[in-house]
C-alpha cells in the first residue's frame, strides 16, 4: 500500500485502500489522456483527486472555488464593464437631476404648483418611457403643467 499524499489527509492514519473500480472506456480514455497533464503519478491519483473535487464541489457554498480558471477572470472582467456602464449611467442620471434641481431654484413660479402632484405625475412620466425623459424632452412638452392646471380648477 502506498502513503496518501493528498490535501486534508494525514498519511500516517490513513492509508489507500485497493477496491474494484467499474466505469465506461471513454471514462478511462479521459483518465488516461489527462493524469499526467494534472500533474498526477497514477491514473488512481488522478480519480482520487477528482473525488475530492467533486465532493468539495457539491458540499461548497462558495462555488467558485470550483470554476475554470479561464471562467473566473471571463466573469470578474464582465462584472466589472458592467459596474463602469452602470456607473456612466448614474453618473448621467445625476447631471439631469442636478440640472433639473438647478432649473427649480431658479424660477420662483414653479412653487406654485402642488409638488405631490407634479412628483406622481413625473412618476407616471418615467414609468411610460421607461426611465427615458430628460430636460429638453420636459420643456417641449408642457402639458403636464396644463393638467396639473386643469386639476386646480
Amino acid at each position: 500500500m502506498r502513503s496518501c499524499k493528498m490535501e486534508g489527509v494525514d498519511s500516517l492514519s490513513d492509508t489507500k485502500i485497493k477496491f474494484a473500480l467499474w466505469m465506461y472506456p471513454k471514462t478511462q480514455n479521459v483518465v488516461q489522456r489527462l493524469y499526467k497533464t494534472d500533474n498526477c503519478r497514477s491514473q488512481s491519483e488522478f480519480i482520487e483527486k477528482a473525488i475530492h473535487f467533486y465532493a468539495g464541489y457539491i458540499s461548497s457554498q462558495d462555488s467558485t472555488l470550483f470554476l475554470s480558471d479561464a471562467l473566473l477572470p471571463a466573469i470578474k472582467g464582465f462584472v466589472q464593464d458592467s459596474e463602469h456602464r452602470i456607473r456612466q449611467n448614474l453618473f448621467k442620471q445625476a447631471v439631469e437631476v442636478a440640472l433639473n434641481t438647478r432649473v427649480i431654484a431658479t424660477y420662483e413660479g414653479i412653487e406654485a404648483l402642488p409638488l405631490s402632484r407634479m412628483r406622481g405625475q413625473v412618476v407616471n412620466d418615467l414609468k411610460r418611457t421607461n426611465g427615458g425623459i430628460k430636460l429638453d424632452e420636459a420643456v417641449r412638452d408642457t402639458s403636464w403643467v396644463e393638467k396639473l392646471d386643469s386639476e386646480d380648477d
